[in-house]
Formats: C-alpha cells, structure tokens, sequence
C-alpha cells in the first residue's frame, strides 16, 4: 500500500511541475531581456528597455530580464517566478548576478526575483522597496513602461556596486602611435623653421649679391653675349616649333575601380544568458 502511496504522490509532483512549466516559454536565443507577452509595452517603449538592459549587460555582466505575462493560471508567482530564473539561466553561472521581474496582467502581481550572487546587495527589503515606490504606482494608472523603467533604473544602481562596469584596458599601441604622431610632428616644425630662415638668407642676402655679381658680369661681357645670344635664340625657336609639331596630348582618367564593398558579416552585438542560478532572494506584490 506504502508502495502504491508513493507511486502516486511522484505522479502528482510531476503533473504539478510539468503544469508549471506549460507557462515557461523556450528561452530566446539570442537573449531578449524584455518579454511583453501581452503587448502592454509600445514598441517604442520595448526597444528603448531592451536596449538598456543589453547594455547593461554588456558593461557590466549583470542580466535583468522583464518577462509580462497575461496569467499565472492559478500557479504561484513565486514558484513560476524561481522555475523562470533557473529555466532561462539569467545571470552569469559564475556571479549568479541576475534579476527577473516578473509581472501577471491579469492577476496583477508582480516579483522581483534575485540571483544570490546579488542577495547581499539587493536584499528583500530593497527589492520590496522597488515594487512599492515604483511598480505599484506606476501599475495602478496603467504605466507599465515607467513604472520598469523607473524601478529598473533602482535595481541598476544596486547591482553595479556588487559588479561595476568592466574598464577596457588600454591599447599599448595608441600610446605608441601618439608619441609617433608627435615626434613626426616635431620634425615637420623643425624643417619648417630651417627651410623659413633658408628663405629669408635667400631673399635678402644671397639674391641682392647674386644681382650685383651678375650685373657686373653683364656689363663686362655684353659684347660676346648678344652675339651668341641671337645664334641660340634663331635655334632655340626653330626647335621649338618642331617639338609642338610633334607633340600629342595624352589625357589620363583615373578611378578606383575597387568600389566599398558592405560587410556582410556585421559584428553581432547580441547576448545570451549566461546560466546563473537563483537564490530564491527577492520580493512580491500586487497593484
């Protein structure tokens, strides 16, 4: 009989569970943080939350999902909401740093549910204090959107003191590009300045000297130099006039064939959960 009792009680434990877990939709992949199974959210407002949550997620490892449901169909929410968690695996499996607001349209309740890697930073209390001064106000005049982006934006705050945004290390390579940029620089100053104090030399120095030994020797052999002069421009002419008889001009059209070709491997941006686990920390509430 003892054997019977037991038999019946694991089928009913896992009608019970199989029964929960109708409610657990596949996880996205990639992740979608925000969930509006309902349509609550305008499509505005479920990009402008996505795309805080992806980054977040991205600076800081830290993964808020929002999942709207229509009904808990007579589950408890903090069962569907702990199952939800663990299914999806928000947060990364080595921080546990993951937060799931879950919210029942037509039952109006609500729970956040907090990984234990973050329990220590947003406690009950706080999560509870979220859901008070955020949520519920903002749920009872039909608000959805501010009321998450608001209580969102608490939780944000509380959660990067446990885990605050990643720094970049810096490239050794722009250190050493910028020193090359400004020794190159310093060079071209440098010729610069040479090459202004060769042109004032030339200009009022060399030049006027130039002229004056020049004149002097014009004066001198003027004689010798206009007969030659007369010979060479009588050539110089003819050979010019066969030289452009000769010539033909030669247009050239340069273009880059090589046209910008789109890369259509376009780096992803997306996210996946990072299978974190939950510390059944966190609160509920209704509106």
């Amino acid at each position: 009989m003892e054997k019977y009792f037991l038999s019946f009680l694991f089928w009913s434990m896992s009608i019970s569970v199989l029964a929960q877990s109708e409610l657990i939709r596949p996880k996205p992949e990639p992740a979608i943080f925000v969930n509006d199974y309902v349509g609550v959210l305008s499509p505005q407002e479920n990009t402008d939350l996505e795309n805080k949550l992806k980054d977040f997620d991205k600076t800081t490892s830290n993964q808020f999902a929002i999942v709207i449901l229509p009904s808990l169909e007579g589950k408890q929410i903090e069962v569907i909401a702990n199952q939800w968690f663990k299914t999806w695996g928000v947060g990364q499996k080595d921080k546990n740093n993951g937060v799931l607001v879950l919210i029942a349209i037509q039952d109006r309740k609500m729970r956040i549910e907090v990984g234990y890697g973050l329990n220590d930073i947003i406690t009950d209390e706080r999560a509870k204090y979220v859901i008070t001064n955020y949520l519920q106000p903002n749920f009872k005049e039909q608000k959805f959107y501010t009321g998450l982006d608001e209580g969102i934006a608490y939780l944000m705050g509380l959660a990067i003191q446990k885990f605050p945004p990643q720094q970049t290390p810096p490239n050794p390579n722009d250190s050493l590009a910028e020193n090359n940029n400004t020794y190159f620089f310093e060079v071209l100053g440098v010729l610069g300045i040479g090459l202004l104090v060769f042109l004032l030399l030339e200009i009022f120095y060399f030049r006027p000297k130039r002229k004056q030994q020049n004149l002097k020797n014009n004066t001198i052999k003027s004689k010798s130099y206009t007969s030659n002069y007369s010979k060479n421009n009588s050539t110089n002419n003819q050979n010019n006039n066969n030289h452009s008889n000769n010539y033909s001009s030669t247009y050239y059209y340069s273009s880059d064939s090589s046209s910008s070709s789109n890369d259509s491997s376009s780096s992803s941006d997306s996210s996946s959960y990072g299978g974190g686990d939950s510390g059944g920390g966190g609160s509920s509430g209704d509106w």
